[in-house]
Order: structure tokens, then C-alpha cells, then sequence
């Protein structure tokens, strides 16, 4: 399938695509073109929005996520209430948990912190990076004989 709306067009009758497409004309004879043109751009950036990555007609989890959507669309644009509770229902069913495996739209971790870890591998001791000539005069160790207990406390 070439587009969105092939792959609709191929999964239901003739009839049906012209009923949804032409609702409030019961004569009519052929499908609506632009209408389904329409309900096929909306699926897909609603797609987009929902899932994180571009609609991909060639992917199948795409079109059987999104085929749906375009059904929804088509009802939005002949009844509010019952459109609106059909794209909710597309985007809880469909879209939400196609957005957890194939997402690529989340926010990276990072962090503002002048903190780093220091290069693995480093030439001499590995050492953090916060310990910096500015800290050489601290002592870590305990204190010399006769200036406090071996424990690195005050004596009582």
C-alpha cells in the first residue's frame, strides 16, 4: 500500500468507505476523495503526536494502528460527540501502546551538574573529578598519634 488511505480504502467495501466518506448524501455514487484525503492527513499527525515517530505505511504495526484513526476522523467530521469518543478510544486502544515500544520522541536524560566522572583509563590514579588541587590541604586521614583517637572522632 502507497498510502493511509489505500490501506483503508483496501480493508473495507466500496460501500462502506462511500457511506462514511458521503454521509449526507445517500445517493451518492462515488467516495468523497478529498474528505478521506483529510481524515488520512489527521490520522497520521495524530499519529505523530500520540506515538513520537512518523506515520511509515510501509510498517504494519503503522497501518494497523492508524487504519482506525482515519475511521474516527471521518465520524469527527459527521458527529462531534460520537467522533471525539471514537478518537479517544483509538488513541487509548491503538496509538498509547504503540507509543511504548516504537517512541523515539522521549526526552534524553541529562543533567546541569559540574559534576563528572572522570575517563576510564586515565593515565595514574582514577580519581573523581571533584577531587581537585583546590581540596589538596584537607586531610583524609586519621589524625597523627596523640591528636585525637584512632577512630577519626574526638576523643570524649
Amino acid at each position: 500500500m502507497s498510502t493511509l488511505t489505500d490501506a483503508f480504502e483496501a480493508r473495507f467495501s466500496t460501500q462502506r468507505v462511500l457511506e462514511w466518506t458521503q454521509p449526507d448524501n445517500p445517493s451518492a455514487t462515488t467516495k468523497d476523495a478529498t474528505r478521506l484525503g483529510y481524515a488520512g492527513t489527521d490520522a497520521e499527525a495524530r499519529f505523530k503526536v500520540e506515538v513520537g515517530v512518523a506515520f511509515d505505511a510501509t510498517d504494519a504495526r503503522h497501518l494497523q494502528a492508524c487504519i482506525p484513526g482515519v475511521r474516527a476522523f471521518l465520524l469527527l467530521y459527521l458527529d462531534q460527540d460520537a467522533g471525539k469518543k471514537a478518537l479517544d478510544q483509538w488513541i487509548t486502544d491503538h496509538l498509547k501502546p504503540l507509543s511504548k515500544v516504537t517512541g523515539r520522541d522521549r526526552l534524553a536524560p541529562r543533567t546541569d551538574s559540574l559534576l563528572v566522572p572522570t575517563i576510564e583509563g586515565a593515565t595514574g590514579t582514577v580519581r573523581p573529578a571533584f577531587d581537585h588541587s583546590t581540596m589538596s590541604d584537607v586531610l583524609l586521614d586519621n589524625p597523627a598519634d596523640g591528636q585525637g583517637s584512632s577512630d577519626g572522632f574526638p576523643d570524649d
